[in-house]
């Protein structure tokens, strides 16, 4: 006798949880629908964490994950505050990262 049910699908591999432990900043820069441009200028005027490699910067995952877990309901979060906030509470992951 049969149910009617299907197993599922397997998963896409775009639905594959992403681990990058760095994301680029142009990705960044989509997901918090900014320019690239405004991401560079945070990051220069020290406002936003970047590691640089070479001559790519990238965004912490974690930084970004940690962000928007801040971003809840009723809550203001000041990206510009945030980032400060963040970059002394892993000043130690950072100064691993940087190349």
């Amino acid at each position: 006798m049969t149910t009617g049910h299907r197993p599922a699908a397997d998963s896409a591999p775009s639905r594959e949880r992403d681990k990058r432990l760095l994301l680029p900043v142009r990705e960044v820069a989509e997901m918090f629908d900014v320019s690239r441009s405004t991401i560079v200028r945070a990051y220069e005027a020290r406002e936003f964490p970047v590691v640089k490699f070479r001559g790519t910067y990238r965004v912490p995952r974690k930084f970004v994950e940690d962000l928007l877990a801040a971003a809840v309901p009723g809550r203001l979060v000041v990206v510009e505050e945030y980032a400060a906030e963040w970059a002394a509470r892993n000043a130690a992951l950072l100064a691993a990262a940087v190349v």
